[in-house]
């Protein structure tokens, strides 16, 4: 494991700040930081930093410092003496949390994210060589497997039922307060930790205002254990043509749409972007969502990933998204449970197959595919999957398929 740096700004734009409490969803005064702190110093297994990397230049200011700081501590990393948050850092309930949460993290690493990034190399070294958009549908806050197959692309795009939230400065918060948030944190990551996925049901749960609060929190814990600088955070607002408005994010109100700038030392001269939708993908609803289906259909050619989507796309209620996904991909990423195999013109992809195809676990009966499981039993080519990853955690009976486009 190698360590690296990264730079962060001191200086404090304060959160609610408002000239006039009578308008107090004005959009707060932008205050010009320079960076002048120590160093963030982050151990990611799996993410470090060669000489010539680091040589190439520094990562960019960002524009509010306290959205990284809040990943941080969200993730369990500590932050320098000289950051807002930092006493935090000393308080045991935090570094109780921490401690745990670093031990969980370095089993995934050596179960699974390791193996993930391999394999990555090998199988995935042409798709991640020509970076497109990421486009990844009924994602929940899971951007750390999307990241850790496409380390290379410049932006994200991610849908799911779950509500945006809010990040907040945990330094305002009680000791009980604090903990109470932390666990909560903890809580909402167990089952994609121990089974790579999240659980609908369970986030709605765990992902209440007096908890975690929404997928944004998880967003930025990912972003910063996966080596990632959060630069900004922006609130986005489509109009009907699908064009977007981007405004300076707002503390207290609730948003369907978030953006997360971010940068990464591999490459620090590139802002990147990860943007996230609360919408229901259904025909009777996507249909209706014209700002949506809009700026979907404006993105060009993408990669898109699928994984544990609960083989929604393999219903007639799902052709939409699913049309968009087909006609828009290069190359998509996907276990069985996303656009099932029939709906894939056979003329137009080519198909490379990993580990086993098994019969669905009993919450999706019904949802066996036979052409894709003879395809599993005729081909000579079928590849390993070394790693587990999706719905049949317990058996380790899994698998992938990577199809592209001719």
């Amino acid at each position: 494991m190698k360590i690296y740096n990264i730079f962060i700004v001191s200086a404090i734009v304060t959160l609610l700040a408002s000239c006039n409490k009578s308008t107090e969803n004005q959009e707060q005064t932008k205050v010009p930081v320079k960076d002048t702190s120590a160093p963030i110093v982050v151990e990611v297994p799996g993410y470090s930093v060669d000489s010539a990397e680091k040589a190439s230049g520094e990562l960019p200011v960002a524009t509010n410092p306290l959205f990284d700081q809040f990943a941080h501590i969200a993730a369990g990393l500590t932050l320098p003496d000289t950051a807002k948050m930092a006493s935090i850092c000393a308080k045991p309930e935090w570094k109780k949390f921490a401690q745990k949460f670093d031990s969980s993290w370095n089993q995934i690493e050596k179960d699974r994210l390791s193996a993930m990034r391999s394999w990555k190399d090998t199988e995935l070294k042409d798709i991640n060589a020509n970076p497109k958009h990421l486009l990844y549908a009924f994602s929940g806050p899971d951007f750390l497997n999307a990241f850790t197959f496409f380390p290379t692309a410049p932006n994200f795009t991610m849908i799911a039922l779950e509500p945006v939230g809010q990040v907040k400065d945990l330094s305002k918060l009680k000791d009980a307060e604090l903990a109470k948030y932390v666990n909560s944190v903890d809580e909402s990551l167990i089952d994609i930790f121990e089974k790579s996925y999240f659980i609908t049901r369970k986030m709605l749960q765990h992902l209440q205002r007096d908890k975690a609060d929404g997928t944004l929190p998880l967003l930025c814990v990912f972003l910063a254990k996966t080596g990632n600088k959060i630069l900004d955070i922006k609130s986005i607002k489509l109009d009907s043509l699908g064009k977007e408005t981007e405004s300076d994010w707002d503390f207290k109100a609730r948003r369907s749409a978030v953006r997360i700038y971010f940068a990464h030392p591999n490459n620090p001269k590139l802002k990147r972007s990860l943007t996230y939708f609360k919408a229901d993908m259904e025909d009777k609803a996507l249909s209706k969502n014209k700002p949506l289906l809009a700026y979907l259909n404006n993105l060009g050619e993408v990669n898109s990933y699928l994984k544990s989507a609960s083989y929604l796309l393999h219903y007639k209620d799902f052709s939409v998204i699913r049309n968009i996904l087909l006609n828009q991909s290069l190359n998509i990423l996907q276990d069985d449970t996303g656009i099932a195999y029939h709906f894939y013109d056979k003329k137009k992809w080519n198909f490379t197959l990993y580990g086993k195809y098994t019969k669905p676990v009993e919450d999706f009966a019904g949802v066996d595919q036979k052409d894709l499981r003879k395809l599993y039993d005729d081909s000579l080519k079928v590849k390993k999957m070394p790693f587990s990853l999706g719905y049949h955690w317990s058996s380790k009976t899994q698998n992938l398929m990577v199809a592209r486009k001719k």
